[in-house]
């Protein structure tokens, strides 16, 4: 799934498999109200941080997209 989103998405994402399995990254793929890529990492606090939230070809979101983001996070009670 990783290799198909980093193909959708035209990113690397698709290399992420190891980081993904070690449980320090996690990848979304998020569907409204754009098309987007999101990863959270571990920070070093032990919490989760954003560490990329892309559009296609690594292009910026909107900032209603990031905004959903932010939402959906605190509703699901990730501390960012």
């Amino acid at each position: 799934q990783l290799l198909e989103e980093g193909r959708a998405q035209r990113n690397c994402v698709g290399g992420y498999a190891s980081r993904v399995a070690g449980g320090k990254v996690f990848i979304y793929r998020v569907l409204r109200p754009e098309r987007a890529t999101l990863s959270l990492r571990l920070a070093a606090d032990g919490g989760w941080e954003i560490q990329q939230l892309l559009r296609a070809c690594n292009q910026k979101v909107s900032p209603a997209t990031a905004m959903a983001v932010q939402r959906w996070l605190a509703n699901e009670s990730v501390s960012i």
